[in-house]
């Protein structure tokens, strides 16, 4: 798990931290069994991961959060939102799509949402230059 307390957020190369009260990423993978004539054994499956991210309405600001997260749900196919994760130094860049859409009609500052997350595709580690 890469949980974020005191964290920097980037969607799409727009620094989102201020918008988010939590954005946890999670690995949700499940081991793979396999039989063989000694008996089944248990490996490390496909990796898979999940962010659970909650923030504050920022609908009709630059760079909203929100409005991202609505437009990528809503079209067909949802669009990947490139993330750049930082922590301490340590970054982590991948892409994810909402699960869900983002509620509307919460007056702006107000902390209105919940979502989950799919990370899609890689998941890269690197660190933030001095």
């Amino acid at each position: 798990m890469f949980a974020s307390k005191h964290v920097s957020v980037e969607a799409d190369g727009a620094d989102i931290t201020c918008s988010l009260s939590s954005w946890i990423k999670t690995d949700t993978s499940s081991p793979e069994e396999l039989t063989s004539y000694c008996g089944v054994t248990k490996v490390p499956g496909v990796a898979a991961y999940e962010v659970a991210a909650s923030g504050w309405s920022d609908w009709g600001e630059t760079d909203s959060i929100c409005q991202l997260l609505h437009d990528s749900y809503v079209a067909d196919p949802p669009t990947e939102i490139a993330i750049v994760h930082g922590v301490a130094g340590a970054t982590q860049s991948y892409s994810v799509i909402p699960q869900t859409d983002i509620p509307f009609g919460s007056e702006a500052g107000v902390q209105t949402w919940d979502l989950t997350l799919s990370v899609v595709g890689d998941v890269t580690d690197g660190t933030v230059a001095p």
